[in-house]
């Protein structure tokens, strides 16, 4: 990959505004357990876009080895 193509870094910002401190606790500890930075960032943008609550259940994380999904 190109300098020109890097990706940019993740906005923690705008991931942290969709959930509440806690609850940003809450799924990195445990819903989405062992999930990398950009995991983490796709998974919250996907709840946050698709109106999903994964403390409702809507929406589950699972990561075999290095293989995600939602």
């Amino acid at each position: 990959m190109s300098k020109n193509q890097q990706l940019a870094p993740i906005n923690t910002n705008q991931i942290e505004s969709y959930f509440t401190e806690k609850e940003m606790q809450v799924v990195v500890n445990s819903i989405a357990k062992g999930a990398t930075n950009e995991e983490l960032a796709l998974f919250v943008q996907i709840c946050k876009h698709n109106g999903l609550d994964p403390f409702k259940n809507h929406i589950y994380f699972i990561k075999y080895g290095n293989q995600m999904s939602i």
